[in-house]
């Protein structure tokens, strides 16, 4: 039996198919992209069924071919795949992760965040993302707290800007989404007698037989109160860091904490007298380990419920899932209205205490007790005749 080779065609040609227009046939040129196409018009998805203008796009065509074939023009760069929102939510971290812009813990809120905007936008392509995503997002997130909504529109931000520095978006368009105001009205905060309070309330808990909660609590509300940590550093605090010698507190990384927000988050509190003595039975002959351990010689994880207990007891409304935010601000009020060497604290000084990289959200937050010139000599809680009394002397 002959078998027949199939011989391709030396040429191309044009051809009419009757009720679809005319068409090319570029086979001959295959090698660089030639094939059976329809001779469109510019914008037009059928077949132009003008012979005239099937003949110009033709000659167009087969010009671009024979060009191709003996190398004038370049082949065409492989189209780029973008990937969609989900997908690049790895890739996004890496690069963030690589510049040391977030820290791990700050990475998964954000992942989480993302992951749950993929879905509810149906995981759209990077380039496909518009304006209309984000009004979607913001009616999607009505009810929530400005800042909140905020959040997860910096979040998307975030991930469109390593799209632009990878080349697969040109413009990041969540720049061009607007913001719900963020009202940032003075920030509550606990007075001296309140703190007072809340310590006495404490120590009691701690007397008491029956209570099966966290203890030391008072040490514990003590050390919020006194040093003004983050709720991450207190409970990762060593006892090598209370240095009874140096009279300061200090916050660094440790096993349990390695991974500070910021480079200024190492840093040293003043051990305040009334801090020392609450710290001095907590301390008692250790030499290192956990200052406040739980039970299972880990850091403590959950203490909400002791601090609710404590807040009742002292007669005050606890601030849901911001007790912490709370005691911070209450340091950063009380030691405002300190002296220095005789002089109002400088801004610096609080704000390095804080871990602050600047003083510009101490000036923007607490700017309402900056004309406030009360003077202690250290920060401590007194209970009401007594911050009364001092107050009217001072």
């Amino acid at each position: 039996m002959i078998r027949r080779r199939m011989i391709r065609r030396a040429y191309a040609r044009m051809y009419e198919r009757p009720g679809r227009g005319w068409y090319g046939d570029f086979r001959n040129f295959a090698e660089v992209g030639g094939e059976r196409e329809a001779l469109r018009a510019e914008g037009s998805r059928r077949a132009t069924s003008d012979q005239a203008q099937a003949a110009l796009l033709f000659a167009r065509r087969l010009e671009y071919l024979q060009a191709r074939r003996v190398g004038r023009i370049p082949a065409p760069a492989a189209p780029v795949l973008v990937p969609t929102l989900s997908a690049y939510v790895d890739r996004h971290a890496e690069l963030k992760a690589a510049d040391g812009r977030a820290r791990p813990l700050t990475l998964a809120r954000e992942r989480e965040k993302l992951n749950a905007i993929a879905r509810w936008w149906g995981d759209p392509r990077l380039d496909a993302i518009d304006l209309r995503h984000f009004n979607e997002l913001k009616l999607r997130l009505k009810g929530r707290a400005a800042q909140t909504v905020c959040h997860y529109l910096n979040a998307v931000s975030s991930v469109l800007q390593s799209a632009v520095s990878d080349g697969y978006v040109r413009h990041n368009v969540a720049r061009d989404a607007k913001r719900p105001r963020v009202s940032r009205g003075e920030v509550p905060y606990l007075e001296s007698a309140q703190g007072h309070a809340l310590l006495v309330a404490a120590a009691a808990l701690d007397a008491d037989p029956d209570y099966r909660g966290v203890r030391p609590l008072q040490a514990l509300i003590g050390t919020a109160l006194l040093a003004g940590p983050r709720k991450r550093e207190l409970f990762a605090l060593l006892v090598e860091d209370v240095d009874f010698n140096a009279g300061v507190v200090r916050f660094r990384p440790n096993t349990y904490y390695g991974d500070r927000k910021s480079r200024h988050a190492v840093r040293k509190v003043p051990l305040w007298p009334q801090l020392r003595a609450l710290l001095v039975p907590v301390v008692g002959d250790r030499a290192r380990g956990l200052l406040f351990p739980a039970t299972d010689g880990e850091p403590l994880r959950d203490v909400r419920g002791a601090i609710a207990r404590a807040f009742g007891g002292a007669g005050l409304a606890k601030p849901r899932g911001k007790e912490w935010h709370l005691f911070r601000h209450t340091y950063t009020a009380l030691r405002l209205q300190t002296l220095d060497s005789g002089a109002p604290v400088s801004l610096w000084t609080v704000a390095r205490e804080l871990g602050h990289g600047g003083v510009g959200m101490i000036e923007q937050t607490y700017g309402h007790l900056l004309e406030v010139r009360h003077r202690l000599a250290a920060v401590e809680y007194r209970p009401l005749q007594i911050a009364e009394r001092v107050t009217r002397s001072a």
